[in-house]
């Protein structure tokens, strides 16, 4: 087991000590103490502890790995591989900004996009920064991506662009006393990936027809159209042909 191996928990961790009881003594459980609440939710993350303290010489205990969460040091599990997903350390260090453990499931399964962009030099990029205050997303852009103690994970500072909402941001660039971008007072706002949204930006790819070599003149370096003029009469003669024409004409 490599050391380094992240993943993300796809489905709600039982306590084991809590299945296999008989279902009338999960019925009564249920009734005296309520539902017992899981290990960990869906979306928690998690590493894999060295190979020394992974579980062996257990029928069956292949099918586990021990782990720690990520953000829960302190949460040490044994869990099966069916319940995990393998995610790299750049991916588990930007979810692990994302505060929705559903939000983390649903960026994996659908914006793998943004989580390669996010990866990215993406300074100086225009984005869509959402704004809980206003219910909507606002134009901005990128001016830091990385670490903001005591925050987990990556986070990133925007500047708001949009010049009805300049002054809805919380900050000029400074946090906790730690200068991380320059902007306006009020302009600028620290997120975790999740609340960006990368515009689409749609090019018209123009195909340019090659004209054949027919269709030109080459005075020099210059190329010409066949229509424009030249220097030659358009009568298809050389300059020599057309100055003995001319002098004929005079005589």
């Amino acid at each position: 087991m490599e050391k380094e191996s992240t993943f993300i928990l796809i489905r709600d961790l039982e306590d084991p000590s809590t299945q296999g009881s008989g279902v009338l003594w999960g019925m009564l459980s249920n009734y005296v103490y309520g539902t017992l609440p899981p290990i960990a939710l869906k979306g928690e993350l998690f590493a894999a502890l060295p190979a020394d303290e992974q579980p062996v010489g257990t029928v069956g205990i292949d099918d586990k790995i021990a782990l720690r969460g990520l953000k829960q040091k302190c949460l040490k599990v044994e869990c099966p591989k069916e319940d995990l997903q393998v995610i790299s350390e750049n991916d588990a260090q930007l979810l692990l900004a994302v505060q929705s453990y559903n939000e983390r499931c649903r960026m994996l399964s659908e914006k793998q996009d943004l989580l390669r962009w996010g990866v990215t030099e993406n300074e100086g990029c225009q984005v869509l920064v959402w704004m809980d205050d206003l219910k909507k997303n606002v134009a901005a852009v990128v001016h830091y991506n990385g670490a903001l103690p005591p925050y987990d994970g990556i986070m990133f500072g925007v500047e708001i662009v949009d010049p009805r909402f300049r002054n809805r941001g919380t900050t000029d660039g400074i946090f906790r006393c730690q200068r991380y971008f320059r902007c306006a007072p009020g302009a600028g706002i620290f997120v975790s990936l999740d609340k960006l949204t990368i515009p689409v930006k749609e090019t018209d790819e123009h195909v340019k027809e090659e004209s054949s070599q027919d269709d030109y003149t080459c005075i020099g370096d210059e190329v010409k159209p066949s229509g424009e003029d030249s220097g030659m009469e358009s009568s298809g003669h050389s300059l020599m042909e057309t100055e003995l024409l001319q002098e004929r004409a005079r005589t």
